[in-house]
């Protein structure tokens, strides 16, 4: 249980080493920076208040088109292809023949095959979201079963 300090009129209360969820480097650290940026507030309550909902107007916008590039990019389904054939057979002899068998046999990674095939292709600008463990919260979970983490 917590250990409460009266300070003033509020209770503080001391949680130990805990989960440091204020402490800036927690879940709710802001990893994102300001949105809005500098404003030039020339000096008037009309034009600091005229300035700052043009810039948060601006951001909303600037927001709402990324967000749209983000969703166009996350859900176009025209990035792969299939072939087909009328027998697990022939599709084996085909990967064989092709030599790629080495890459899997259902789902290849086309960019690897095209390294392999010496094809260049186009780069690629997809943003994905790396992983960004919480070490204080991966230090209070349990491990998976069968887990090769270590714990």
């Amino acid at each position: 249980m917590a250990k409460g300090k009266k300070r003033g009129d509020a209770l503080e209360f001391d949680d130990g080493p805990g989960l440091g969820l204020d402490d800036g480097g927690g879940l709710f650290a802001d990893e994102n920076p300001d949105p809005i940026g500098p404003i030039d507030y020339p000096g008037t309550a009309d034009g600091d208040t005229r300035a700052t909902l043009d810039a948060v107007g601006k951001a909303f916008k600037d927001r709402a088109r990324a967000e749209r590039e983000r969703f166009k990019a996350a859900t176009d389904s025209e990035y792969w292809c299939a072939f087909v054939f009328e027998t697990r057979e022939q599709k084996e002899a085909f990967l064989r023949a092709m030599k790629w068998l080495k890459f899997g046999d259902k789902h290849l990674d086309g960019c690897a095959i095209a390294g392999h095939e010496g094809i260049a292709l186009p780069p690629a600008a997809v943003p994905y979201v790396a992983a960004k463990p919480d070490r204080k919260l991966d230090a209070i979970s349990l491990p998976l079963e069968g887990g090769d983490d270590g714990r």
